[in-house]
């Protein structure tokens, strides 16, 4: 029965609902640009967009690689310290916000001149 968790012989995911748009579509089918994984015996599938497809979908990041530490993990999350926007996403770090990352020298979570670390994290 779609919808119920369970997925059937006859399913290509289960995601526990009947909701289009996330993945696993209300006949149990998997949507364009996603994955599904799970289900069967072990419960819902759980479903996320493709990752390093060059389509950002939903709230993930997109860099067109799987190299973790350059803003975009390798599961397309965007990663501590970093922003990323655009298709595909381009990541910049945060300067001000406490966390070294990427080219940053310094990161003292302030924006300030003058105390050993300017606002550009030089």
């Amino acid at each position: 029965m779609c919808g119920d968790g369970f997925k059937g012989d006859y399913e290509e995911c289960d995601d526990g609902n009947l909701v289009d748009g996330d993945g696993c579509d209300s006949t149990c089918k998997v949507e364009d640009d996603y994955i599904c994984f799970g289900g069967s015996f072990g419960g819902p599938d759980t479903c996320r967009p493709l990752c390093n497809d060059k389509i950002v979908e939903t709230i993930e990041c997109d860099d067109s690689n799987d190299i973790d530490l350059d803003g975009c993990d390798g599961l397309c999350r965007i990663e501590t310290g970093w922003t990323c926007t655009g298709n595909p996403s381009a990541c910049e770090e945060i300067c001000g916000d406490g966390i070294r990352v990427g080219s940053e020298v310094c990161d003292d979570g302030n924006t300030d001149n003058g105390d050993g670390c300017n606002n550009d994290c030089t």
